[in-house]
């Protein structure tokens, strides 16, 4: 795409550009999305923007529902474009994915996120016509009695099946040459899921990087359905709310609040994490470009919960040469880079990789700039 879509029945009149926002225009390409799904088409979307408004919020449900990809680019080269997509081939996918999830008779699922198509016939099952290993989707649990789990002895447990079809490599015969054939697979992994009898117990039983992966897909539905500033007022209450029972629960004789989840290390970069997701390009209220919203969007509703974690808040390693690490993940501050014994840093937001080399790096005559083979750029 390079402009609006001009003609057939999918057309968005210029007449209409005043409408465009965060919601979509016309229901013709949700319809056009669904019946694409259920054809297993995958559909990728290329958006050339050069400042032009190309209502991607409408037209991006084409990817969305059919697990397909959408890239956007302010300017491009032919290059950088063959490239992209020849990396997106080689990689390895998986097609025509069919997921379904089941529970013991005390839960069920509430809701669902991700990339995916709802059986409309089937409960619990979910159709992935495309996707990555970086992807993910995310449910939600509800007790199916008030009384919860204390009416069960039985441990809950909660089994994930997932088939899907994908491309492998091969050699043929005495040719010594390489081919690729379609194979189907199925991955089963089933769960037995603990019980906190505590809140102190549950926090430990927690993770940041999974609070934040639901959370985010959680209060972006609340920022397409109610507005931006809506959902910003929701999350800041979230977290205050949150440090505000734990506090309670968990040092209910302290003077001083513990705004880190000291005590508890899974837990310890959730405040981070929030802060990083309000500062975001997804909850800025001006100057809003609402086709790179939808974008950044897509691909923030479709990944696993490291990914997200490392868009939200960089990774800081720790490198003595170009094939040694000192240290996996530093504090994100300039103390850590003066203080280390590092020579080589590493800033890692997954979509940008930043290597800084110290004045050590450059006594020491290290390689510059480091070769692709080397494991500081391999490891990232």
């Amino acid at each position: 795409m390079s402009g609006l879509p001009n003609c057939g029945l999918g057309i968005i009149p210029l007449e209409k550009l005043e409408e465009l926002g965060l919601e979509s225009i016309t229901d013709f390409y949700d319809t056009q999305a669904h019946r694409a799904a259920e054809a297993k088409i995958c559909i990728d979307i290329t958006v050339f923007s050069s400042g032009k408004h190309l209502a991607l919020p409408t037209v991006s449900v084409l990817s969305k529902v059919t697990g397909g990809i959408i890239r956007r680019y302010d300017t491009v080269t032919v290059g950088q474009l063959v490239a992209d997509l020849q990396k997106q081939l080689i990689s390895v996918q998986g097609y025509h994915g069919a997921l379904r999830i089941r529970t013991t008779s005390l839960l069920r699922v509430g809701k669902a996120s991700g990339h995916f198509f709802p059986d409309p016939v089937q409960p619990n099952l979910y159709h992935i016509q495309g996707c990555t290993k970086h992807q993910a989707v995310a449910f939600d649990f509800e007790y199916t009695e008030q009384s919860g789990l204390k009416t069960s002895d039985k441990l809950p447990i909660v089994q994930l099946a997932f088939a899907y079809t994908c491309l492998e490599p091969y050699i043929l015969g005495q040719e010594n040459k390489q081919r690729l054939r379609v194979q189907r697979r199925v991955r089963i992994q089933t769960v037995q899921c603990k019980i906190a009898s505590s809140p102190p117990q549950l926090y430990n039983g927690a993770d940041d990087k999974v609070i934040i992966h639901i959370l985010t897909n959680k209060i972006l539905k609340v920022a397409l359905e109610e507005g931006l500033k809506e959902s910003r007022f929701i999350l800041q209450d979230w977290l205050s709310i949150l440090l505000e029972r734990y506090n309670s629960t968990v040092s209910p004789r302290e003077t001083n609040l513990d705004l880190t989840f000291s005590k508890h290390v899974k837990l310890r970069n959730l405040t981070r994490y929030m802060f990083a997701l309000l500062k975001s390009p997804l909850f800025r209220t001006e100057d809003i470009d609402f086709d790179t919203w939808t974008a950044f969007h897509w691909y923030i509703g479709g990944c696993s919960s490291s990914v997200l974690s490392r868009i939200l808040y960089s990774r800081l390693v720790g490198w003595l040469d170009l094939d040694t690490c000192s240290n996996e993940e530093l504090p994100l501050n300039r103390v850590s880079v003066e203080t280390s014994n590092s020579t080589i840093f590493v800033i890692d937001s997954y979509l940008q990789i930043v290597v800084y080399y110290t004045a050590k790096a450059r006594i020491n005559q290290i390689e510059f700039p480091p070769s692709e083979s080397c494991k500081t750029i391999f490891q990232h």
